[in-house]
């Protein structure tokens, strides 16, 4: 009998959660904007979400970018987004 002889039975409760379905009503606000998965943007077919999540990361970084050249980072600033 090893150390983990028993580790099976350590584990305790199961945790897990579905899978996101739908899109947020507004991505952005004052000074947020929610990507991939925070805004919803998962494949509920598959759970999978990369290529949104990379798309809509770089569409932000650009929104991002020119709240920073404009020092705006309001929702009117990131509507664009």
């Amino acid at each position: 009998m090893g150390p983990y002889t028993n580790l099976c039975t350590d584990i305790g409760r199961i945790k897990r959660r579905g899978i996101s379905f739908g899109t947020i009503s507004k991505s952005y606000s004052d000074r947020v904007i929610a990507v991939g998965e925070a805004a919803g943007l998962v494949k509920t077919s598959t759970g999978g979400g990369i290529y949104y999540g990379l798309i809509s990361a770089e569409r932000a970084s650009n929104v991002i970018k020119e709240a920073f050249q404009k020092k705006d980072f309001s929702a009117k600033s990131l509507y664009k987004y």
